[in-house]
């Protein structure tokens, strides 16, 4: 396999492993472990009485970013302001209440850079992102995911766990091994407010809430787990947030491990996974183009201004 096929195989499993992840999570979110366990002794991947499937907000709203940066060709947060808008119109939407109150103050007027919710460092923007981390360029990929959480989550600990998440997806789609790109976040890379408080939920293995909690439990699976299958069990079966933490583990699975990692049945039953196969072709695409582009988003000042592929702004 050549380094572009490499690329566009993490990139796939990366989609097919948020959308598989959260399609897991879904039917038991907020339930507690010990509720997960009377309810499906045999686990939630071999009890014959759970039914997985569908996927909820957090594999629309990282499909929704993907085909904007593939449509657009760059980040275009206008773009992915209004497919928000358009997307929590749709009877099937059920965004949480931080994206809700994004949403409802997008719609009111309010500029994106200011829209999103400061109250709760919720976890929503963590899939949502995702797919940055997938095809930005890393000396990119800081500025462009705060662009991309501030329409819904503007909590300096929501933003930092963003980051976090998309400098190892960024890396890991370069193929670095998971224990050198986890070694070098863990040292310290990225000055951001929170990123102590990332750095040291990451080491423990849990944090206190949100999406630090949810972001430290995702990775702590992948990294203990010897395969996909067994990094997205663990990660739902710790109940309360599992179709976001289901999301979280899977999208860094599947770029640690590839496409084929997951089980064809977990594929075949996830509603999600055409669809995340055709999105994966485009920003396979994307990420090699983007490798002959300059600067997608101006790195000094991710929150007032968007450039275009030539780094002019715009």
């Amino acid at each position: 396999m050549n380094g572009l096929d490499a690329c566009h195989d993490r990139i796939l499993g990366a989609l097919l492993g948020l959308a598989i992840g959260d399609a897991l999570g879904g039917p038991i979110e907020n339930m507690t472990a010990a509720e997960i366990v009377a309810r499906f002794p045999d686990g939630v991947a071999d009890d014959p009485q759970f039914e997985p499937g569908e996927v909820t907000d957090d594999t629309e709203m990282a499909r929704l970013v993907a085909l904007s940066l593939v449509d657009r060709g760059r980040l275009d947060m206008e773009d992915i302001a209004r497919r928000l808008v358009q997307w929590a119109e749709e009877d099937t939407a059920r965004p949480g209440p931080s994206t809700s109150r994004g949403i409802q103050a997008l719609r009111r007027g309010v500029p994106w850079r200011q829209a999103g919710s400061i109250a709760e460092p919720s976890s929503g923007a963590l899939p949502r992102c995702a797919p940055l981390g997938l095809v930005i360029p890393e000396p990119n990929i800081v500025a462009a995911t705060v662009a991309c959480c501030l329409p819904t989550h503007r909590h300096s600990l929501a933003i930092a766990a963003a980051v976090a998440q998309n400098l190892l997806l960024c890396r890991l789609v370069a193929g670095v091994l998971w224990s050198e790109a986890m070694a070098s976040l863990e040292s310290g890379v990225y000055d951001l407010e929170g990123a102590e408080t990332i750095r040291a939920a990451l080491t423990a293995g849990t944090g206190a809430s949100g999406a630090v909690a949810v972001l430290a439990e995702a990775v702590a699976c992948v990294a203990q787990a010897p395969t996909a299958g067994a990094a997205l069990v663990s990660a739902v079966a710790l109940g309360g947030d599992t179709d976001t933490r289901g999301a979280a583990a899977g999208v860094l699975a599947g770029t640690r491990w590839g496409a084929a990692a997951f089980p064809l049945e977990w594929e075949t039953r996830c509603s999600a996974s055409a669809d995340m196969r055709s999105v994966a072709d485009g920003l396979a695409r994307l990420y090699h183009d983007l490798r002959d582009e300059t600067s997608l988003v101006d790195r000094q000042a991710p929150d007032e201004r968007l450039v275009d592929r030539a780094g002019r702004p715009h």
